[in-house]
């Protein structure tokens, strides 16, 4: 798989589950593990596999809270194996990221194009 081959080129070992989410546990937390109903307080940044500029990123202080539930399948899947207090990196497929459709910024500028592989770096500070 597309993945597969990225982690093999840049000599990463990941763990892939069974959704076709893959990840590497950078920090093992502590803290409480979320899930789907849980509000997450995360600094994270998103990268096109392969691209090192970050389409977006967020990197408040203690994080920001999102909405689990609310978010791409990739996120819900991959921070279900981490801890609150963890830092995960999780490489995504299209179809449990944003699949064929097209993310545009509010310029109308393709920031993710259809079908991409998505790769987030991400703190987990706080599971509600």
């Amino acid at each position: 798989s597309f993945i597969n081959d990225y982690l093999l080129t840049n000599s990463l070992t990941a763990t892939e589950l069974s959704s076709g989410v893959s990840y590497i546990i950078t920090r093992t937390g502590s803290g409480a593990t979320p899930n789907v109903c849980s509000q997450v307080y995360v600094k994270y940044a998103g990268y096109l596999l392969g691209s090192t500029t970050a389409f977006d990123a967020n990197n408040t202080d203690g994080g920001i809270p999102l909405a689990l539930g609310g978010l791409i399948v990739g996120w819900q899947k991959g921070l279900a194996v981490l801890k609150s207090g963890g830092a995960i990196t999780l490489f995504i497929p299209p179809s449990l990221g944003y699949g064929s459709q097209e993310i545009r910024d509010g310029n109308g500028n393709t920031v993710i194009p259809a079908n991409s592989y998505l790769k987030f770096d991400i703190e987990l500070f706080n599971v509600l």
